[in-house]
């Protein structure tokens, strides 16, 4: 592990225009837009290390926080690496659109392990330079430990504020060193987090806790059954209730909006609307159960098959058979969605808490035609996500009704509304079909049947950031087939070794909005999985955790 790292001059840059002195080195994510795998055609941080010559170290983060801890382990990444002194550190958040987001539990092992240790030792590296130069002193007399340099030798040092300026003159280096896991002395251990204090005195940024001048607040009721289309409404009755401004339909149902939000939540409470419905495709919980047992008997594809599954299932010998239903799921994350849109005829200006920055950005600019460049982002922090606040539809919400009425609007859902407006993860059945023979499973057979959220919804959710061209292949019947073996994560790729398998998918449509909810199949699959092999076990008499070994 204590090797040279190299990188791209496009990975790293040294920035001495954003503050008189000090030193600032902005890096980003490599990959662009990860999703349809084009790189970024510009070099563009969209996140800063800064050391300030009064010692404090700013690190701004690229990521959501939402609970998970980013704010904290991020930056604990860069100063380990820069021999830091953890109580210097202070965090701030990067807006910068350009990001592809925040999720699939990927923040560290694929964004922050790599990147951020590299920017600490890139850091470490120019002040060590800096001192050892002014020094005129060999880099290898020199120790590096809590924000100081020190030349034992002649009892020398010097701390990073001292050194900010002259190591801001310095060019980045080619190559670092990263250190070995055994000389860690953050990394692996307990810290407070740099959230909790803000959180526990409520000064933490929420949108929720956004005032801007002149901003009334508005919900929409949105139309029930899914999919269903605005007819009438006593819109004009409505409009006369206290504390009112306007009510209207937009394209996600009809927006009520007032100076107050008990206002806006009496007013709704008359509201009338008349839905026209469309022939429903699997959107009843009672329908939509009863097709995925018709399909339990339809042929399925195979994804995985091992051994001669096909064979012992013929033979029909000592077959134990069990069918699993996974309900639907909602995320139900503590903070119900809002936000603040300031809409104005070549302006906008969004404060939302999001998982998905971009495709924020890129919305607004579908919305309103406003050039992006004019569409400032403000991320706050997220009172819980798990994959649900990277749709960012109820920011169309904010953006269609700001537009309209000209004024800086708060956006929010109630709770009755997230939970019956979210995007769920989907329900499930799976059909297992096993056997045992001399003390082990000797066939395994799984049928997910499923609905696949991401072919459903990918084009919902990222169409705004998505290619023309793109956009229409992922409507495509052999792309969607493709991406439909989603279904089968953690269920083709068991980590259990069988002579006769087969792992089968029957995906289907609904009108249901699915989505991502905590790794969505892999926990689905995992349940149906562990269950079995514990029936099974029961069955022959056998240890289930001997099976499982």
């Amino acid at each position: 592990m204590d090797n040279l790292k190299s990188f791209s001059r496009r990975d790293f840059l040294k920035v001495g225009s954003l503050v008189s002195s000090g030193l600032i080195i902005g890096f980003h994510f490599p990959f662009g837009n990860k999703l349809m795998g084009m790189p970024i055609g510009e070099f563009k941080p969209n996140t800063f290390l800064k050391v300030l010559p009064d010692n404090k170290i700013i690190i701004s983060v690229a990521k959501a926080e939402m609970g998970q801890g980013v704010w904290t382990s991020l930056p604990m990444l860069i100063a380990e690496e820069m021999e830091a002194d953890w109580s210097k550190i202070q965090v701030e958040q990067s807006n910068d659109s350009g990001f592809i987001g925040t999720g699939g539990s990927m923040s560290i092992s694929s964004y922050g392990w790599k990147k951020m240790r590299e920017a600490g030792a890139i850091a470490k590296s120019m002040l060590l330079e800096a001192a050892v130069l002014q020094w005129k002193v060999s880099p290898f007399e020199c120790e590096v430990k809590k924000s100081m340099v020190f030349h034992p030798p002649s009892s020398r040092s010097k701390s990073f504020g001292d050194l900010s300026y002259h190591a801001s003159k310095l060019k980045i280096p080619k190559k670092v060193k990263l250190k070995d896991p055994k000389n860690y002395t953050l990394l692996g251990k307990d810290r407070l987090r740099t959230d909790s204090f803000m959180k526990v005195n409520g000064t933490a940024p929420f949108s929720m806790d956004i005032n801007i001048y002149g901003m009334v607040y508005a919900m929409v009721e949105k139309p029930s059954p899914f999919g269903a289309k605005y007819i009438s409404s006593n819109l004009n009755e409505v409009k006369k209730q206290s504390g009112i401004i306007d009510v209207f339909p937009i394209s996600r149902g009809v927006a009520i909006v007032g100076k107050n939000t008990w206002a806006v939540i009496q007013a709704r409470k008359i509201l009338k609307v008349k839905w026209e419905g469309k022939s429903p495709v699997n959107n009843d919980s009672n329908l939509y159960l009863a097709h995925m047992k018709e399909l339990k008997d339809e042929k399925a594809k195979s994804v995985r098959k091992e051994g001669n599954p096909k064979t012992i299932l013929k033979a029909n010998n000592n077959l134990h058979e069990v069918e699993y239903h996974m309900p639907f799921q909602t995320h139900a994350a503590m903070e119900p969605l809002n936000c603040v849109v300031d809409v104005q005829d070549n302006y906008c200006e969004i404060w939302v808490g999001t998982q998905n920055a971009k495709n924020a950005i890129d919305r607004a600019h579908e919305i309103t035609g406003i050039d992006k460049k004019n569409i400032k982002l403000n991320i706050t922090f997220l009172g819980g996500g798990f994959g649900r606040k990277s749709f960012n539809d109820w920011i169309d919400e904010g953006l269609l009704i700001s537009q309209k009425i000209k004024k800086p609007t708060k956006l929010i859902w109630l709770r009755e509304d997230d939970t019956r407006h979210g995007f769920y993860r989907p329900s499930s059945l799976h059909h297992m079909i096993g056997s045992v023979k001399d003390k082990k499973i000797n066939l395994w057979k799984h049928k997910v049947i499923s609905p696949d959220a991401v072919g459903q919804q990918i084009v919902y959710q990222y169409g705004a950031s998505l290619p023309g061209i793109a956009e229409g292949i992922m409507k495509m019947g052999f792309v969607k087939g493709m991406m439909s073996q989603i279904i089968t994560e953690g269920a083709k790729n068991i980590n259990y070794s069988f002579p006769n398998m087969l792992i089968e998918m029957k995906p289907f449509e609904t009108d249901v909005p699915l989505g991502f909810w905590r790794a969505v199949y892999d926990s689905q699959n995992a349940f149906a999985n562990e269950c079995f092999i514990d029936e099974l076990s029961y069955l022959a008499e056998l240890d289930p955790i001997k099976l499982r070994l």
